[in-house]
């Protein structure tokens, strides 16, 4: 049997305000998306926790559909990453996930890695 593969989870926003938990960000190479799983906000970083891919609709073509992934959670949050890859259109999603195939701008799409962007510098008044 493969195991799991390992990926980089990024914790996001809480989902209410009395909630201890939030969202655990996962960037699929697959989907060419975003994938968010339930987590507690104080999740440590560098922990290690297992969850079921949402890739593709329950497509089995997609290699984390069998085994899911691993998720190493970062001690950058999630709004350090988001804007640093580009999520596939409806159509490139139709396209991969459910027909099966691909094309070079997939394949691109494919290739992203999601990398930290400087944090904001706050004005002063």
């Amino acid at each position: 049997m493969t195991p799991a593969p390992t990926v980089t989870g990024y914790i996001g926003g809480r989902l209410s305000a009395f909630s201890g938990q939030c969202q655990l960000y996962v960037w699929c190479d697959w989907c060419v998306k975003w994938h968010y799983h339930g987590v507690a906000c104080d999740e440590r970083p560098g922990t290690v926790t297992h969850r079921v891919a949402h890739c593709c609709d329950n497509n089995d073509l997609s290699p984390y559909r069998a085994h899911g992934y691993n998720i190493r959670i970062s001690r950058v949050p999630y709004e350090r990453v988001a804007r640093s890859v580009r999520e596939a259109n409806s159509l490139q999603r139709s396209i991969s996930c459910h027909d099966g195939r691909t094309t070079p701008s997939i394949e691109r799409l494919r290739r992203q890695r999601p990398t930290v962007t400087p944090a904001r510098a706050t004005r002063r008044s």
